[in-house]
């Protein structure tokens, strides 16, 4: 699995407010993408949410599954023996994904955050590397 964002060329620095910056999202698995290969959303946050969930999951909790904040994208996120069922609300996916490939997934995201902010002139702004370490003290 893999979690691919891209910058929006339009913005900049001074386009980010109060955390929030929209970009390209989308989860990918094999050829296909969810929700779409263009879908735009606030991706620091949404990350954030995918991550407290499968932390919640792998510590033994209920996870919030994972969702977006535009429109009405819901996955279904469920945790079993050190693997990661991921079933979309409206049917369009249904991927099985071991917990490192998730883990990995999550902190290529937040790389890829870091490198779009460094370039627009703001760095670290909500605590990448934390949220790094924290999945990786998962595996």
């Amino acid at each position: 699995m893999n979690i691919k964002i891209g910058a929006i060329d339009c913005f900049d620095g001074n386009a980010v407010h109060g955390g929030l910056l929209p970009m390209f999202i989308c989860l990918q698995e094999g050829g296909d993408c969810y929700p779409a290969d263009d879908w735009v959303d606030n991706a620091e946050v949404v990350v954030g949410w995918w991550t407290q969930s499968v932390i919640d999951l792998i510590k033994g909790g209920e996870g919030q599954g994972i969702c977006f904040m535009e429109g009405g994208y819901d996955i279904d996120l469920k945790y079993k023996s050190e693997v990661f069922y991921l079933d979309s609300e409206d049917g369009e996916i249904s991927w099985i994904v071991s917990k490192e490939g998730v883990i990995n997934a999550l902190v290529g995201a937040y790389e890829k955050l870091i490198e779009i902010y460094k370039k627009i002139g703001v760095d670290n702004p909500v605590g990448f590397y934390k949220s790094i370490e924290l999945l990786k003290s998962q595996l």
